[in-house]
């Protein structure tokens, strides 16, 4: 028999049903709507005295047995007994069978607050009838008419059998979090994004009880989507953020989800909403894939902290971006980082190739396609998904990991990625960020070149909409360069190469941007004559394209950056504090 773990006003058989000549019966708060017939009576007994937590004593087998130990707790059985079967069997049950429910408040020593109910159940092995007359309370004629005896006959209540039946709590969240190992706090939630991973990691996830949802989606439910989301066929053609709470909500004894059909880039008129979720989550998760809608939850004021998951292109590997608790390191600024270790990194070779599977087409749209992949290889990488958001409650720290997972065996690789804080620059219209991997990298070339000059090329990514650029890396001096302790220029010697296949391994995520140079030991950062040449020469170039582009000095303490996009320039400086 299963039960709620939070003793209600009144308890009520919710459903009951036989199987293998088992009773299976469940009990909740009165007023719960009710699953399924149950010729059953109900009596609730709730003792009033809490009782301190004990030994076990043996299951009572009889009614004498079960009233002896409610006397030690201050309670009455029989006469409550008597009476409910009375009542019973001369009333509208007397056919029922009995079903005695004691609930026993649990106490860990004297004097102090209950802290959880006990209960116990027990069937009598007849109706309510047979009951009422074992008490001595009726009588029935051999025509099968009752009536009620007076006085009461004689009682021998140890010899009124009880069967004990075994107890099950559904789960709460607290509960779903015991059972499962979880140590931490609960937390609240906010997914963006309902589809493959989505669904999959909100739905393994609410298993654990470690959170409450807020699931964000305008999208519907399509037949193929239930291949590889958890989303059944009668959810067709429904929101996927409200199918995917009521996956969420049948999972536990309470609710743990809600959801806001809405798309975060057109909001309309749950603006409001969105905002709110937003607020009052922990941690805002986007599962969209979509740079747009990272982009709009990067910028706004309202998320404590962002975290991305996504598959790449052959959907072999999971992506998790996680913002640092106080967003000192921005999601868009992850993002920009991760595109440099695909850039660098020789185990990320391919990562962002098209997959070895062609599209399937599932309606007659031009746009109706969809890439084949299989479902275990879709849960796999959720359950991971699901573990790094449980890791994640108790890391505050910005990270970037990548799970590589092999489809021949099934092995899985994990990589973590570099995730450095940033130097941001706003100016002019627009914002740059300069990571602290990328000065760094830019410091150790000018010590290792010193006292000579050198230099090389920017790396970075940037948004047109958002008027945003980040740059992530640097590459070094071209062996053709000129380096002298007063001057430097920069050779193209295997230069382009280089800068095309950063662009190719990241799907052009990744440009040139520039240029940096150093200056010699002493000498501050200012630009020179040639600097200031260097950099018109940028603009005349690079403004007409439309991107931006720039140049940065560095120093000992310090480095200056100088950057234009289109018609608007922005110069500032900074020291190399690596606090954040």
């Amino acid at each position: 028999m299963r039960f709620d773990s939070e003793c209600p006003e009144k308890l009520e058989i919710t459903n009951s049903f036989t199987r293998g000549g088992r009773m299976f019966l469940s009990l909740g708060p009165s007023g719960v709507p009710k699953e399924g017939p149950a010729d059953l009576g109900l009596l609730e007994f709730r003792v009033r005295e809490p009782q301190v937590h004990g030994a076990l004593g043996s299951t009572p087998d009889n009614v004498a047995e079960l009233a002896a130990r409610l006397e030690k707790m201050g309670e009455e059985l029989q006469p409550r007994l008597s009476e409910w079967a009375r009542a019973g069997a001369l009333g509208q049950s007397p056919k029922a069978t009995p079903l005695i429910v004691v609930s026993v408040p649990k106490i860990g020593e004297e004097g102090s607050a209950p802290k959880e109910w006990e209960y116990w159940a027990f069937t009598t092995r007849g109706t309510v009838t047979d009951l009422a007359v074992d008490l001595g309370q009726i009588l029935v004629e051999p025509d099968g008419r009752s009536y009620q005896r007076i006085p009461n006959g004689i009682v021998a209540p140890e010899t009124v059998k009880l069967d004990p039946m075994r107890l099950v709590k559904r789960l709460t969240r607290a509960e779903a979090r015991l059972m499962s190992g979880y140590e931490g706090d609960e937390t609240r939630l906010v997914a963006v994004g309902a589809g493959a991973i989505g669904s999959n990691v909100i739905v393994n996830g609410a298993h654990t009880g470690f959170a409450t949802w807020t699931i964000i989606d305008n999208d519907v439910v399509l037949p193929h989507n239930t291949v590889r989301q958890h989303l059944g066929n009668d959810g067709v053609g429904h929101p996927k953020a409200a199918v995917t709470t009521g996956e969420v909500n049948f999972l536990l004894q309470e609710s743990s989800a809600k959801f806001i059909v809405a798309d975060v880039l057109d909001e309309g008129d749950k603006a409001e909403a969105i905002a709110n979720a937003l607020g009052a989550a922990d941690v805002t998760i986007d599962f969209s894939a979509s740079p747009a809608v990272l982009g709009n939850l990067t910028d706004r004021a309202e998320p404590r902290r962002l975290v991305s998951m996504f598959f790449n292109p052959g959907g072999d590997q999971l992506v998790v971006l996680a913002e640092d608790s106080e967003r000192r390191t921005r999601l868009d600024e992850l993002e920009a980082q991760y595109y440099w270790a695909v850039a660098a990194f020789p185990q990320l070779a391919g990562h962002l190739d098209d997959g070895r599977l062609g599209f399937l087409r599932y309606a007659n749209a031009c746009h109706d396609l969809s890439r084949p992949l299989p479902p275990w290889q879709v849960q796999t990488l959720s359950g991971i998904g699901a573990k790094r958001l449980l890791d994640l409650t108790s890391d505050a720290s910005a990270s970037a990991k990548i799970w590589q997972l092999d489809p021949e065996t099934g092995s899985i690789r994990a990589l973590e990625l570099p995730a450095c804080g940033v130097h941001r620059f706003e100016g002019g219209g627009f914002r740059i960020s300069l990571s602290r991997n990328a000065v760094r990298s830019m410091t150790q070339l000018r010590a290792e070149s010193l006292p000579n000059e050198t230099g090389g090329v920017l790396i970075g990514s940037f948004d047109a909409t958002r008027k945003i650029v980040h740059v992530v890396g640097v590459l070094p001096a071209p062996p053709d360069s000129e380096q002298r302790p007063t001057y430097f220029v920069r050779g193209k010697k295997d230069l382009l190469p280089a800068v095309e296949a950063i662009g190719v391994r990241t799907v052009n995520n990744l440009h040139y941007l520039g240029e940096w140079h150093s200056h010699p030991k002493g000498a501050a950062t200012t630009p020179s004559g040639d600097d200031r040449n260097v950099f018109d020469f940028l603009t005349g170039h690079l403004a007409p394209t439309g991107q931006p582009f720039g140049m940065v000095i560095c120093g000992d303490d310090d480095l200056r950056l100088l950057f234009g996009w289109n018609e608007m320039r922005l110069e500032d400086s900074c020291g190399f504090d690596e606090s954040a």
